[in-house]
């Protein structure tokens, strides 16, 4: 379609050819191609120019538009392809949200301004698995382990959940609290992690007596510790930024969790692709630093 263009412009296959940087036998070749296509004679010779027939004209009209049409969709891939639109959308929980997805998507935005990032606010691992299995999210961030046969999981850290409270059962206590002891402290939940869906929170319910506030909001359980009404468990990271100034201790034993990444089996789109690389290198990094 365009040689056919190229000729109609340039009023021979001479010039087009020069234009196109092909040579004049195969440029006539495409143009009798074209012809047989369409079973009609698309130019007429008039001395060395080649005018178009009234078929040729009409065919010139489509043709521009289904090419602009090709160029602008060719374009708008290339934009994706290069990253420079498109929206990546992320399925965690909420103190997976701070730590450490915080610091990747910022990462990632610096690294591709033009992209936009949704996150998806899930309350348990089959929620985010589900959400990354149907589409709806490009990966999530979860408790491992993950045994779906669609979904790509892949390591991403170990991190300690830590007691944090200033109750005043938690006294004379210095960094360590055992295990035994959890069943006297008044203990705030989260409300849809109550009877544990994932191994830590398992443990946790094991372990915990007294379940003083059952809250469905993750912000205000950590009002509640701020206060010293209850106690909680929460990442150590988390801890540090959302409550620095309340005291944390280790259980003894610890309670710790394997984080991973998760994503659907297949080709990942070129911003999933850009993002996996850069929470995989910051992986590399953490396993490095331990």
């Amino acid at each position: 379609m365009r040689y056919f263009l190229a000729v109609l412009d340039e009023g021979g296959i001479t010039r087009a050819a020069r234009e196109l940087y092909i040579s004049q036998p195969s440029l006539s070749q495409a143009i009798r191609t074209i012809e047989s296509q369409f079973q009609t004679t698309l130019f007429d010779r008039v001395g060395r120019e080649l005018r178009p027939t009234p078929e040729g004209l009409a065919l010139a009209e489509s043709v521009r538009g289904v090419l602009a049409l090709v160029d602008d969709a060719t374009e708008r891939v290339r934009e994706v392809v290069e990253l420079e639109t498109g929206r990546l959308t992320i399925a965690a929980s909420s103190t997976l949200a701070i730590d450490p997805l915080v610091g990747l998507v910022t990462e990632f935005l610096a690294r591709h301004p033009k992209m936009s990032v949704h996150i998806e606010d899930v309350g348990t691992t089959a929620h985010a698995v589900a959400l990354v299995r149907s589409g709806v999210a490009d990966a999530g961030f979860v408790e491992m382990p993950v045994t779906e046969s669609s979904i790509i999981t892949g390591r991403f850290a170990t991190e300690e959940l830590k007691l944090a409270g200033h109750v005043r059962e938690l006294e004379g206590y210095v960094n360590k609290v055992p295990a035994a002891a959890l069943a006297k402290i008044p203990m705030g939940i989260v409300s849809r992690d109550e009877g544990g869906h994932t191994p830590s929170l398992r443990k946790i319910a094991g372990l915990v007596g007294e379940v003083r506030a059952a809250c469905a909001d993750r912000e205000f359980l950590w009002d509640l510790v701020r206060e010293g009404a209850v106690a909680t468990f929460i990442p150590e990271n988390v801890a540090r930024i959302m409550l620095p100034t309340t005291p944390t201790y280790s259980l003894d034993p610890p309670v710790m969790r394997d984080i991973g990444v998760i994503y659907r089996d297949g080709t990942p789109s070129p911003a999933t692709d850009a993002f996996l690389s850069l929470a995989f290198s910051a992986a590399r990094m953490n396993s490095k630093n331990a």
